[in-house]
């Protein structure tokens, strides 16, 4: 603690010039980085502004390109459609693009009957009326009826109306016919999907026009124009990245249309106030100037230079405190080094004592795992290998109540009676047939599971397959009133698997698609060969449906889904399990697709690597 006013003397002094330089350091920072910014923001608005400018002219020149199209014959609308879903995707500043031909007064009745026969049928050409509405369009000289409109969702309305009853249109019209050249309407600003949009109307001539006349829009012999509604909101929203840092407008050259609410003379103060860099510069569209004004958009302004230049004079505020208060701790910072050390020595034996403790206790833990591992593989195995060792056992005996069940009703339906003995025998024999059908599914899951050796990997004939799949199923599908058909592309598709796996794979997915569609309803089995040079099996059902979380639980064992067919028994819920564990043994891919109520689509696509041509398979 300081005890003498002349202590307090070289602390000070120390203040004062800290405060001095930290000043200093303030300003240079600061304006180092406003240069850097002004530099980037001036790089920025080149940049994009001759894109913007260059992406408009190319979006009007467009339009050029359709007087080659239709210098020698006549154009028609799906011709006009030819070219607009050519021009469209590479312009998208274009909202719409418009085929108008010149129909003149005598040639009315052809121009809609050519209509109706393209489908539009009972359109006539249509004039708008003050209000906006639409009327049958009265008798004319000349007519320049929308004939063709890109996109058309959304803009049917157009198709048949006379543009020469719009005023907007009709000044554009009159002024590219005089010009036979592009011709560009002012800037307007309407409401488009939501928001204030600033479309730009640009109409070229289509054809040579021999005369003119003050009241005429074109002459008779020229064909049409090709119109476009430009947004340039939308062109320059595709041009400016994400989260650039200027922010750019167009506006007409000295008609206060600068879109938002700002013209290129009185108004862009006021859209410029709100930036700290800004910038203009003016550009044509055929005869019309425009102004594209450039600024900096919110909080990009040199806010990093700012805080970087706050922390420099902080940091040497910071250093002069440090250093002024030196002397006077530098006593009592050693004691709080020497008694920070102790403490942290202290802290760092516990935190190794605990840290060995931890390493003991994850030791042990990945012990105890490692055995409960090694016990779960041995219980798998051996469960694996009982199951396969039973196969026979219990099969023979299953089989054997089959037979004797059904030698036992066959002696009944031969005596004079003994109707209950019959339900009895014929309960015991379902019941034999549902366990033997059960045991052989679990025992077929189990071989897989166990399965030691390679696969028998043939070549396999797919249609073959489907062929097989469907006769196994067929009769299931008849009693089911399940529509049931096949498809293969072509007898010569071969693919190396085992044909029987894959033969019972395809017929459980068959039988599940026929168990889970109502009577009435359709199952398919087909195959194609896609462009990857894999082959994919397909079922497909229009039965009820998988619920979605149930899509990855019915690949699991046991999992089943109620039935539609109140006479079909309810199986053990290993169908997918085997097809899912033949996919995986064979290298297949196996995707679910379904919806519940709306059927269910389960494809197998086999690996190029293991499609072979029609001579391999020979």
């Amino acid at each position: 603690m300081l005890r003498r006013p002349s202590d307090l003397g070289p602390s000070a002094i120390v203040w004062g010039i800290g405060l001095i330089i930290a000043a200093l350091l303030f300003v240079f920072v600061r304006a180092h980085y406003q240069t850097i910014e002004r530099q980037r923001f001036q790089r920025d608005a080149v940049y994009y502004g001759t894109l913007v400018t260059e992406t408009v002219g190319r979006h009007v020149n467009s339009l050029k390109f359709l007087r080659a199209f239709v210098a020698a014959r006549d154009v028609t609308r799906w011709e006009f459609s030819t070219f607009a879903s050519q021009t469209l995707p590479n312009n998208h500043g274009f909202k719409a693009v418009l085929w108008v031909p010149v129909v003149p007064g005598p040639d009315r009745r052809t121009y809609e009957a050519n209509l109706q026969r393209d489908g539009l049928y009972g359109l006539r050409i249509r004039d708008m009326d003050a209000n906006g509405g639409f009327s049958v369009a009265r008798t004319k000289d000349a007519y320049f009826p929308v004939t063709y409109v890109d996109p058309l969702e959304g803009n049917q309305d157009l198709i048949g109306l006379d543009l020469a009853t719009d005023p907007d249109y009709r000044d554009l019209l009159q002024q590219a016919g005089r010009r036979n050249d592009i011709a560009v309407s002012p800037l307007t600003h309407k409401d488009v999907e939501g928001r204030k949009a600033s479309l730009l109307l640009v109409a070229f001539p289509l054809g040579a026009p021999e005369r003119r006349t003050a009241g005429d829009v074109a002459a008779p012999r020229t064909k049409g124009f090709a119109v476009g509604i430009l947004d340039i909101d939308e062109l320059i929203r595709t041009i400016l990245p994400k989260g650039a840092p200027i922010e750019m407008v167009v506006g007409q050259a000295g008609t206060g249309s600068t879109p938002p609410g700002t013209d290129a003379t009185s108004s862009a103060n006021g859209w410029f106030a709100h930036s700290t860099f800004s910038q203009s510069q003016i550009f044509d569209i055929a005869d019309r100037r425009f102004i594209l004004s450039v600024r900096s958009s919110a909080g990009s302004e040199a806010a990093g230079g700012l805080l970087i230049a706050l922390g420099t004079a902080l940091g040497a505020l910071l250093l002069t405190g440090l250093l002024a208060q030196h002397l006077h701790n530098a006593t009592m910072y050693n004691q709080a080094v020497e008694r920070a050390v102790v403490a942290r020595t202290a802290e760092l034996n516990a935190a190794n004592a605990a840290l060995r403790d931890e390493i003991e206790m994850r030791r042990e833990a990945e012990a105890s795992l490692r055995r409960a591992k090694e016990k779960t593989e041995v219980a798998n195995r051996a469960q694996s290998e009982f199951l396969a060792a039973m196969s026979h056992k219990l099969r023979a005996p299953l089989n054997a109540i089959v037979g004797l069940s059904g030698d036992m009703v066959q002696e009944v339906e031969a005596g004079n009676g003994a109707a209950r003995i019959r339900g009895y025998v014929e309960n015991v024999n379902s019941s034999g047939l549902t366990l033997l059908q059960l045991v052989n599914e679990l025992l077929d899951l189990s071989q897989l599971e166990s399965r030691q050796g390679p696969l028998d990997d043939t070549p396999v004939c797919v249609a073959d397959v489907i062929r097989t799949a469907f006769g196994r199923v067929k009769a299931q599908a008849r009693s089911a009133g399940v529509s049931l058909t096949t498809h293969c592309p072509d007898d010569g598709i071969f693919i190396r698997a085992d044909e029987r796996l894959l033969t019972k794979a395809l017929t459980n997915l068959l039988s599940n698609a026929v168990q889970f569609t109502p009577a009435g309803g359709e199952a398919e089995l087909f195959a194609r060969e896609n462009r990857d040079g894999t082959v994919s099996l397909v079922v497909r059902d229009t039965g009820i449906g998988i619920p979605a979380d149930k899509l990855e639980q019915v690949l699991e064992p046991f999992v089943r889904l109620p039935s539609v067919s109140p006479h079909e028994h309810e199986g053990a819920g290993l169908g997918l399990s085997f097809v899912n564990r033949v996919a995986q043994i064979s290298g297949f891919a196996l995707s679910i697709e379904s919806e519940k109520g709306a059927g269910t689509r389960v494809t197998l696509t086999c690996p190029e690597e293991r499609v072979i041509g029609r001579t391999q398979a020979a």
